[in-house]
């Protein structure tokens, strides 16, 4: 799912030219945890092998946690602000 940051920080699904909703920030946070184990098995493999971790592990590693992270802390505000329109 592509996504950008738009100006006040909230995540846009660019495909659909809208904020995300908390269930599709869920949704693509869930997918990005699997992307991140899968990633860090592969890190591990390689350690356990003594080849060097490949760059496109790596670099995707690090940039899968970054998303994910980003993500946690929309979802978050999202959450925040939808518990604050209810009280």
């Amino acid at each position: 799912m592509a996504r950008k940051r738009m100006a006040r920080g909230a995540s846009v699904d660019v495909s659909r030219g809208r904020p995300m909703t908390l269930g599709e920030m869920k949704q693509e946070y869930r997918m990005l945890q699997e992307e991140i184990r899968r990633l860090e098995a592969e890190r591990a493999a390689a350690i356990e092998r003594g080849v060097p971790v490949p760059g496109r592990v790596r670099l995707g590693l690090a940039e899968a946690l970054i998303s994910a992270e980003e993500l946690r802390c929309w979802g978050n505000r999202e959450l925040t602000r939808q518990i604050r329109e209810v009280s």
